[in-house]
C-alpha cells in the first residue's frame, strides 16, 4: 500500500508539472511610483495560487486548490526624513494588515522604527516568501520563529555588519500584549565577501563566492502560560555561480514555573543549483529534536526536493516540491506535494 500511494503522488501531479515547466513566455516586470506633494508612494503586489496534496500514512489522501497569498504593498518616503511600509493580505476569508511600520534615520548607522513587522529572528522567516527556494518555509519556521508582531526596534549597518533589535508584544499579528511580558529579539549579520541579498537560490550567478553569517537571540513568554522560551539561532548562507546553500541551527530552553526545564534543538540545511535559462533543483533536510517528547515539545523531521522554473527570476516562477514529514512522538508520517505559481509586480 505504501509504495502504491507514493506512486500515485509522483505520478499525476509531477507529470503535469513537468509539462508546465516547459513554458517559456515571461511577462515584463512593472513598477508603479506615485508622487504626492513631497512624498512618494510605491505600489507593488504579488499572487501565489497553489495546489497541495497531503497523503498521511494509513489515512486518506486529500488535494486542494487555494490562493496562498495575495498581497498589496505600499512603501515610500514621507515628510523628508521618514519611510514607511503597508502590506495587506487579501487571501482567505478576510483582508488583514500584514506589515505597517514607520522608520526614521537618526544616524547613518542607526534607524528607529515602530509598527508591525517581522521580529529579527530566523533567516528563512526574514526572507520574503516570494524569494524562497521551496514552495514554502520549512518546519523550523513555525516551531521557532515569532514572525510578525507589533513593536518597536532599531537597526543599522557598519561596513559588512548589520544588526536589528527590538521589543514586541509576542502575541502575533495585531494582538495586544495580554500578560505584560514582551518578546525581545536581536540579530547580527556579517557578509564578509560582499552584499548578500536576503533571498534563496543563486539567480544572480555571482562569479565570486558570497558568504553570509548570522547569530540571533530571542526571549518570550507563551501568553498567560507558565512557560518562557529562550532561543539562540545560528545561520549561514553561501553561493557561487548557480550553486547556493543555506542552513540554520536553533537552541531553545523552555523554562517552566512549575515543571522541569526542557531543551530543544532544531536545524535544517538546503542546497540547490540553477541551470540557465532558469531551472533549479533543490533539496532540504530539517529536524526538531526535543529532550522530552510530549504534546508541548514534539519532534519533527522533514526531507524533500523542489523543482523550479524561473521565467523572470522570483518575479514570475513556477515551483513544485515533495516533502516527507515524520514524527516519532505520535508515530505519524505523511507525504506532501505542492505546486505554486507566483507573480510579483
Amino acid at each position: 500500500m505504501r509504495s502504491t500511494a507514493r506512486a500515485r503522488i509522483f505520478g499525476l501531479p509531477l507529470f503535469i508539472v513537468a509539462g508546465v515547466l516547459g513554458l517559456t513566455a515571461a511577462p515584463a516586470t512593472i513598477a508603479a511610483q506615485i508622487q504626492v506633494g513631497g512624498n512618494t508612494v510605491g505600489v507593488s503586489f504579488y499572487l501565489q495560487p497553489q495546489w497541495a496534496w497531503v497523503s498521511p500514512e494509513g489515512g486518506t489522501s486529500q488535494g486542494s486548490f487555494r490562493v496562498r497569498r495575495a498581497r498589496l504593498t505600499l512603501r515610500g518616503d514621507a515628510h523628508e526624513r521618514f519611510s514607511y511600509q503597508i502590506q495587506i493580505d487579501m487571501a482567505g476569508a478576510a483582508t488583514r494588515l500584514v506589515d505597517g511600520w514607520i522608520t526614521t534615520e537618526l544616524h547613518p548607522r542607526l534607524s528607529v522604527s515602530a509598527g508591525q513587522a517581522k521580529a529579527p529572528f530566523g533567516r528563512q522567516q526574514l526572507t520574503s516568501d516570494t524569494g524562497l527556494q521551496f514552495v514554502d518555509r520549512g518546519i523550523l519556521d513555525a516551531r521557532f520563529n515569532p514572525a510578525r508582531q507589533p513593536g518597536a526596534w532599531v537597526s543599522g549597518a557598519a561596513g559588512d555588519v548589520s544588526y536589528s533589535a527590538g521589543i514586541f508584544n509576542g502575541e502575533g499579528l495585531k494582538l495586544t500584549n495580554d500578560d505584560g511580558q514582551y518578546l525581545k529579539a536581536a540579530r547580527v549579520m556579517w557578509n564578509p565577501l560582499g552584499p548578500f541579498a536576503l533571498e534563496e537560490s543563486a539567480l544572480d550567478y555571482p562569479e565570486s563566492p558570497l558568504l553570509s553569517l548570522g547569530v540571533a537571540a530571542l526571549s518570550t513568554r507563551y501568553g498567560t502560560t507558565a512557560y518562557t522560551a529562550r532561543r539562540v539561532g545560528f545561520e549561514a548562507a553561501f553561493k557561487v555561480q548557480g550553486f547556493n546553500t543555506v542552513g540554520e541551527y536553533v537552541l531553545e530552553q523552555l523554562v517552566s514555573d512549575t515543571n522541569p526545564t526542557r531543551d530543544t534543538n532544531g536545524w535544517y540545511v538546503q542546497a540547490g543549483y540553477v541551470v540557465r535559462p532558469g531551472y533549479e533543483l533543490a533539496g532540504r533536510y530539517g529536524t526538531i529534536d526535543p529532550d522530552t517528547r510530549d504534546a508541548v515539545t514534539s519532534d519533527r523531521t522533514e526531507k524533500g526536493v523542489s523543482l523550479s522554473r524561473y521565467f523572470q527570476g522570483h518575479n514570475m516562477k513556477l515551483q513544485a516540491d515533495y516533502l516527507r514529514l515524520e514524527s516519532e512522538t505520535d508515530g505519524t508520517s505523511a507525504d506532501q506535494v505542492r505546486v505554486q505559481w507566483q507573480l510579483r509586480i
